[in-house]
């Protein structure tokens, strides 16, 4: 997964490898520390509201979250469509060329 995620953002944001790196480890600390924070808070929030709630909760957030990045706005993202025999990525970057 983190592989991926680098290489996205690369490919994605135009950055160098570096601070792809730096952006995706950031993003998964944060990640991790949000879930640590709503799984100790979930036993307090469920004896106040009840279970049902939540989970209604959470599927509106699971339906919700895929459609937050859909891209709004005018202009389309430029994507760069790879070469039949090349991958998306600059050959440069893969092979050290």
């Amino acid at each position: 997964m983190y592989s991926l995620s680098t290489l996205l953002t690369i490919e994605q944001l135009g950055s160098d490898e570096v601070h792809a790196i730096v952006i995706v480890g950031l993003a998964f600390a944060c990640a991790g520390l949000y879930n640590g924070v709503i799984f100790g808070a979930m036993g307090i929030i469920a004896k106040k509201t009840g279970e049902r709630l939540i989970l209604l909760a959470g599927i509106i957030f699971l339906i919700l979250g895929p459609i937050s990045l859909y891209p709004y706005g005018s202009e389309l993202a430029p994507f760069e469509c790879p070469r039949k025999n090349e991958t998306a990525l600059n050959k440069t970057l893969l092979f050290g060329n």
